[in-house]
């Protein structure tokens, strides 16, 4: 996969960019707020049509302009494809080949991209939520069923929960919530077992990239930490019955609290060094090098899965590492074939490299 050319309006600092790339390898460079993040957050934005850094699209708008537009041209199993985004105030127009795109879930999964931010750092020791969001975008960019699931889940949660507070404040029938049962456990299950498999795939990966970064011959293993045990989840149908024994258990409790107790929401990935728990033992070392392992793991799984790399987006992450980890870093992209878009405040050594191209930003044009 090949990101061959980017062309914004009024995204963000940038008033017209139309930038073209031919090396695999690209840095982007300058101070801080000209605009070397907008450009790599429009990177993402074309793959995913959301953006990392806020919730809201409205900021994405240049400051008094009407709208926002985001093109990518890329090359995907050697045929060209063009993503289009247009975004003006509460409304949202999506573009895959010159077709207009009815649903977001659509147009994720056409350029694939791996963002690295510095965010990132916080995955270990941070909350579940941040390593549910790791685990569910690696899957989501590479299978739709897996996306439509995960949508329909967080739909039924927020619909489930609504009639709890209808139960509790408004005296509905309880029928109001178990009526949504059904949808919960099937997608809730369907979540839960790709999340595990997932989980077993990148684990091998994982744990070799942690040796070669932290020099140590340490064991590195991530776990599914769920409400349900190994034998539960042996395969969807057993799952699903015993999905729908622990509602049953926890329905006094979840009508008690008015909100659904059990389920991929609220479960977590376990990080563990040597048998520890990385998150409460680890020291910041430790952790650092978990992140980059998990996260090469993730490039290595959607490459396997694709049969291509995936696109690397790694923003201000090359400034909170050492010298050792970045080369390592940098090594296992150019050997995966990934093309690479970093973010930087000075020229980086690796410009020696032949395939990389530098490009200064200065607010916001490429100076």
């Amino acid at each position: 996969m090949y990101l061959t050319r980017l062309v914004l309006h009024n995204y963000r600092n940038f008033h017209t960019l139309s930038l073209s790339f031919d090396k695999p390898m690209n840095i982007f460079y300058g101070g801080n707020a000209q605009g070397k993040t907008n450009l790599l957050e429009s990177i993402f934005f074309a793959a995913t049509a959301r953006s990392y850094r806020t919730t809201e699209d409205v900021n994405l708008i240049r400051w008094e302009e009407p709208y926002t537009y985001v093109k990518a041209e890329f090359i995907r199993r050697n045929q060209p494809h063009t993503v289009e985004i247009g975004l003006a105030k509460g409304e949202k127009q999506l573009k895959l080949d010159g077709k207009v795109l009815p649903r977001r879930a659509e147009l994720i999964g056409n350029l694939v991209v791996v963002l690295f931010t510095p965010d990132d750092l916080y995955l270990v020791k941070g909350e579940p939520a941040l390593r549910r969001r790791f685990i569910d975008l690696a899957i989501a960019q590479i299978n739709n069923h897996y996306l439509f699931a995960l949508q329909q889940y967080h739909r039924v949660v927020k619909q489930r929960n609504f009639a709890f507070r209808q139960v509790k404040f408004e005296k509905a029938h309880r029928d109001t919530v178990t009526v949504w049962n059904k949808q919960l456990i099937q997608y809730g299950s369907e979540i839960i077992l790709t999340r595990k498999e997932t989980l077993l795939k990148m684990n091998e990966r994982t744990q070799m990239n942690y040796q070669r970064i932290s020099g140590s011959s340490q064991t590195l293993t991530l776990y599914y930490e769920t409400s349900f045990s190994e034998e539960e989840m042996l395969d969807f149908e057993t799952l699903s019955r015993a999905y729908h024994q622990k509602l049953d258990e926890l329905s006094s409790k979840e009508f008690e609290l008015g909100v659904t107790l059990l389920g991929p929401h609220r479960d977590d990935i376990l990080i563990f060094i040597d048998g520890h728990d990385l998150k409460s033992f680890g020291s910041q070392g430790e952790q650092r090098s978990a992140v980059i392992a998990m996260k090469l793991a993730e490039i290595e799984y959607i490459q396997n899965q694709l049969g291509e790399s995936p696109i690397v987006a790694l923003d201000d992450f090359i400034s909170e590492l050492d010298e050792r980890r970045v080369e390592y870093i940098s090594a296992v992209l150019l050997q995966q074939q990934c093309q690479t878009f970093i973010t930087a405040v000075h020229p980086l050594r690796l410009a020696e490299i032949e395939a990389v191209a530098q490009y200064q930003i200065e607010n916001g044009s490429i100076k």
